[in-house]
């Protein structure tokens, strides 16, 4: 009888943990600290903060340390605060008659309400808007290696290339828990295993949560860019690239702005995700003339893209199909010819821009590079075209 209680627990706290996802907390991009973290964002600037389930941040300062301990997941911060639930309940008129549950689930679309209203309200003064969504590993502040950037600065610097006329242009920036680990502690392919088994599921969640923001900003033109495993993130906002693994896909409509263009820089996913692309929640009749518009930046050179690369005595060799499928970013065998073939044969009404290749810019991965190079004129261009 010892044996087993002893057993139990040693095993119980194991076993509770996992049932809360809570495998890859330690490795999470936090939020709650912004507001003594970040600087405030400027004039032509909307910031969103999302955790790994697509929960939006209230404006209210949080311990990451607190976020961490609960899994680092808002709803479990929530369930395990209730003071503090209580009182954010108040600030964004939320009725705390309800359950816990209830309570959450009211705050988090109540949330969403506040950042698209200030979205809406800052839109009118711009002619479009940039949704820019970062990839894998990265935070927007906190303790990182020599090689990695911040979100936020990635998203500063990329700005300027986008805009030359900060009047016209209005940014969304979407920072989301996209994991992070050091390239050193991505030994014995641990890197990969954390993108396929908490990256991947996280942009999906996020992606499809940030349908009750996009779909209703109030600007016929409106820029989807995304880097990385953002496209993962902006396929599923876009259409229900999920395959129906997410629930509430169906209940949650997608974008139906008049021009919606999706541009996917180095995307890390697979080209199969097309196969989805008419699998939209709305009553937008795109089938007739699509408002979609499709843009691929794509390096054959990629590195990452290609999961083989050397940094000092960590030597990692892999291929874009294993760990999470990353061929459509790097062209692995050809496959954005087949994406193109399926776009003639299945969605005859829908622009997909000739793919844009950067393969001449070598294996870098970082968003800079392409903002910079002298080509990626020919990306704007499609981003602003009428």
């Amino acid at each position: 009888m010892k044996k087993r209680l002893l057993l139990f627990i040693l095993c119980f706290p194991a076993v509770a943990f996992s049932q809360l996802d809570c495998s890859y907390n330690n490795r999470s991009s936090f939020f709650g600290e912004r507001s003594v973290q970040l600087p405030a964002a400027p004039a032509n600037t909307v910031r969103i903060f999302m955790d790994k389930s697509g929960f939006y941040y209230p404006e209210s300062f949080i311990r990451d340390a607190e976020l961490e301990n609960n899994c680092s997941s808002l709803k479990e911060w929530y369930r395990s605060n209730n003071k503090k639930l209580n009182l954010l309940c108040d600030q964004y008129k939320v009725s705390n008659a309800l359950s816990v549950d209830e309570k959450i689930e009211a705050l988090n679309d109540s949330i969403a309400l506040e950042y698209l209203s200030l979205v809406n309200q800052k839109a009118k003064a711009f002619r479009s808007i940039d949704v820019l969504i970062h990839g894998f590993r990265k935070k927007a502040y906190g303790k990182k290696d020599k090689i990695s950037t911040y979100s936020i600065d990635d998203y500063k610097s990329f700005e300027k290339v986008l805009s030359k006329d900060t009047a016209s242009v209005l940014f969304v920036e979407v920072y989301w828990d996209s994991k992070f680990i050091t390239p050193l502690s991505s030994y014995k392919y641990k890197g990969f295993e954390l993108f396929e088994q908490a990256g991947i599921p996280n942009a999906e969640h996020v992606g499809l949560q940030l349908r009750k923001v996009i779909s209703f900003i109030q600007c016929e033109h409106i820029n989807i860019i995304t880097h990385s495993l953002g496209a993962k993130v902006g396929c599923e906002l876009l259409f229900n690239a999920s395959k129906g693994a997410l629930a509430e896909e169906s209940g949650l409509i997608c974008p139906s702005q008049k021009d919606v263009r999706l541009c996917l820089i180095e995307p890390a996913i697979s080209p199969d995700v097309f196969g989805e692309y008419y699998s939209r929640t709305g009553m937008y009749d795109y089938t007739a003339k699509d408002h979609y518009r499709l843009g691929i930046v794509y390096n054959e050179n990629d590195f990452v893209l290609l999961k083989s690369y050397t940094f000092g005595a960590v030597h990692i060799i892999s291929s874009p199909l294993e760990y999470g499928n990353t061929a459509l970013g790097c062209n692995y065998k050809g496959c954005i010819a087949g994406v193109k073939q399926l776009f003639l044969e299945k969605y005859p009404n829908s622009v997909l821009y000739e793919p844009f290749d950067f393969s001449a810019i070598g294996s870098d991965h970082r968003l800079y590079r392409y903002g910079v190079s002298e080509k990626f004129s020919k990306v704007i261009a499609f981003l602003n075209a009428e």
